[in-house]
């Protein structure tokens, strides 16, 4: 982000309706100002009122939550994403085997889209019946976070995860999809999978010994 973007957030964090002429600096080249101004506006971050003055939308103050007035840096969050473990017993676990980054060709529980808008219990339950085409009682059991490095040790991936479980569901698997592929898999196929992200088998463990839900917190190296 630009000194300029920089300087208009954090008066509109700490003067949350503003005048241009509260906002802009006195000494400050007013079409330079202006500029990165109206780019605010065009990404949605700021607004002008009906009275003339400007303020943050609310696109704007949830990226204001991730601004550190102090340093003004944007904080690195990590991606929230969930995850779906499912089980049955004659079949195994089902994972899914990725074709997009940064795990593409590994495989391991599904990860299921939401959105804000409606629980997240719902969402989750909805979004796994739409990818996989079973249905199945979800419960949460995890939270936590788990970080990916390359080889070199690179920072590649830092997401967190909300994990649901569920057993012995019913329909029919839908095999192939467009961001990769089911396959069930018994827990001796597993042991020498090479392709395996390797917080799988650790949460396996942690849902199969844990009944109450739990907090992980796990770094890994990828091969």
């Amino acid at each position: 982000m630009h000194r300029i973007q920089k300087f208009i957030l954090t008066m509109l964090i700490t003067h949350p309706q503003s005048k241009y002429s509260e906002l802009k600096p006195r000494h400050m080249e007013g079409s330079k100002f202006t500029y990165h101004l109206q780019k605010m506006i065009n990404q949605q971050l700021v607004q002008k009122n009906q009275d003339g003055t400007y303020s943050l939308t609310s696109k704007g103050k949830l990226f204001a939550d991730r601004f550190e007035l102090d340093t003004l840096t944007v904080l690195e969050q990590p991606r929230i994403v969930c995850l779906v473990a499912c089980y049955e017993p004659s079949k195994g676990w089902l994972l899914f085997t990725r074709n997009q980054q940064p795990t593409i060709h590994m495989a391991g529980f599904a990860k299921v889209d939401v959105e804000f808008g409606s629980m997240l219990h719902d969402q989750v339950s909805r979004a796994f019946t739409d990818l996989s085409g079973l249905e199945v009682a979800l419960n949460y059991r995890a939270h936590g976070y788990v970080t990916q490095k390359t080889p070199d040790g690179e920072l590649e991936s830092r997401v967190m995860i909300h994990l649901y479980y569920g057993e012995n569901p019913s329909g029919e698997l839908r095999l192939q999809t467009d961001s990769g592929t089911f396959g069930w898999y018994l827990d001796d196929e597993l042991t020498n999978m090479p392709n395996l992200i390797p917080s799988t088998v650790p949460l396996m463990t942690k849902l199969q010994q844990s009944p109450s839900p739990f907090f992980f917190e796990e770094t890994y190296q990828l091969a």
